[in-house]
């Protein structure tokens, strides 16, 4: 099963939060100090093309054996950034329907 975790954050501090947090360190940090959970595969970060306050950022598993597993490494993202904003999280599994994109 394949899952991305989608955390939206509306801020004023947009650029500042893209200047000085790392998230792709931050992911690395997770997955060495934390063996037992489950681990991201993937992280990406976006900004809207047309409003200066959003980013989105997406964290991608792959190949998860577990139904409904425990995922820590979104719940993280969403709590650090609610200081700084209104944050939307969501969790989406992919579904194999014909004709999807597949990797």
């Amino acid at each position: 099963m394949n899952i991305v975790e989608i955390i939206e954050l509306r801020t004023m501090e947009r650029d500042k939060i893209l200047r000085t947090l790392n998230f792709h360190s931050l992911m690395k940090g997770f997955t060495t100090g934390n063996p037992d959970k489950v681990h991201p595969d993937s992280l990406f970060l976006f900004r809207h093309m047309s409003i200066d306050t959003d980013i989105s950022l997406h964290v991608f598993y792959k190949d998860l054996k577990e139904k409904q597993p425990k995922l820590y490494f979104g719940l993280m993202l969403k709590n650090l950034l609610t200081d700084w904003g209104l944050v939307n999280y969501s969790i989406w599994e992919q579904e194999n329907v014909s004709g999807g994109y597949y990797e």
